[in-house]
């Protein structure tokens, strides 16, 4: 048997963690609607419309800025059938990430300039740079940044601007290459800017290249390789493979018995937490003759049997509702989803 689909929010509370206050048209949250038939036509509305809004794909937005308080941090969204008028609705809570003294060290030690090598020029007229190894730290951006836009994010300069007037240009991809126009330098200062928030799901990493050349074209340095490393933000809820997963275990079998593994994949960063996954059942339909007939590995999503007496005269099919959760598991953190075991 096949455990049915149930439509609505496939969970009681939906959650965010926010790194700083609300900001006008800030992306917060996604609710998921399971619509089972594929053929209902809902519409999604908020409890304090002054505040948030959501659009048809069920993406949560601020209406306005605010500094995140206890009147802001709960509030309900709601969907409704447009034909049948039939309402669902799920909570929605929002916090404020705590701040660590690590957030301000980074910040601090971000790069400000980067100076093109010293050169020292060879008999045969070519510049090369001097002999120690020159490494540029990458530049890592946050993705989904609100700006304001062109946000600025490095000055490229040589030294021979005291003596010559120069003209800086970025090549490569995001620059003049597509996606171009993503990244663009300010030809006399060499202030390289980003114009729009960037996606780690769609590109991870720019390689670009930065020159300096003279008024009349003649290139005075040699072109210097900036890494742009998009750092990932929790903005990807787990989803698993199937919404519905089937699995059979023989009458009698012994605890320990494998049953089936199900699992669930995150867009996010799967080396950093945003993109680790916990599983771990919520609830098992019957509870008879234990509640706890089943368990699961919180890591690889593998069922096993933990209590005998599994007798298909008395119950023919166990339902199981799964969750995964990213941050490791983390309750207040982490981004949930769900799915039905059968």
């Amino acid at each position: 048997e096949i455990a049915l689909c149930k439509t609505g929010f496939p969970e009681d509370v939906y959650s965010a963690v926010l790194s700083q206050d609300v900001h006008e048209g800030q992306p917060l949250l996604n609710v998921k609607f399971s619509n089972c038939n594929g053929k209902r036509k809902v519409q999604y509305e908020s409890s304090e419309p002054a505040d948030f809004k959501v659009d048809e794909d069920g993406m949560v937005y601020a209406v306005r800025s605010f500094p995140l308080s206890s009147e802001h941090a709960k509030f309900l969204i709601y969907a409704q059938d447009k034909e049948t008028q039939e309402k669902w609705q799920v909570a929605v809570k929002l916090s404020l990430k705590p701040t660590f003294p690590e957030d301000s060290v980074k910040e601090s030690q971000e790069i400000e300039e980067i100076v093109f090598p010293r050169q020292v020029s060879k008999h045969n007229g070519h510049l090369q740079r001097q002999k120690r190894d020159w490494v540029i730290p990458p530049i890592n951006l946050p993705e989904n940044s609100r700006g304001p836009f062109p946000q600025e994010l490095v000055r490229i300069r040589s030294d021979r601007d005291k003596n010559l007037s120069l003209r800086y240009s970025v090549t490569g991809p995001g620059a003049d290459q597509p996606p171009t126009g993503i990244f663009i330098i300010n030809p006399i200062s060499g202030q390289l800017s980003v114009t729009k928030p960037l996606d780690r799901e769609l590109i991870a990493r720019f390689h670009l290249r930065a020159h300096a050349v003279d008024i009349n074209g003649n290139q005075v340095e040699n072109p210097i390789d900036i890494v742009i490393n998009v750092i990932d933000m929790n903005d990807n809820r787990p989803e698993f493979l199937h919404q519905v997963w089937n699995g059979t275990v023989p009458e009698g079998s012994k605890p320990g018995t494998y049953v089936m593994t199900v699992t669930a994949i995150d867009a996010d960063d799967p080396n950093a937490l945003n993109g680790m996954l916990r599983y771990r059942i919520l609830s098992q339909a019957p509870s008879t003759p234990s509640p706890n007939m089943f368990t699961i590995n919180n890591e690889t999503g593998d069922i096993i049997t933990v209590a005998a007496g599994l007798d298909r005269e008395k119950v023919q099919q166990y339902t199981l509702i799964i969750q995964a959760t990213d941050m490791e598991g983390n309750p207040t953190y982490g981004l949930s989803n769900t799915a039905t075991a059968g």
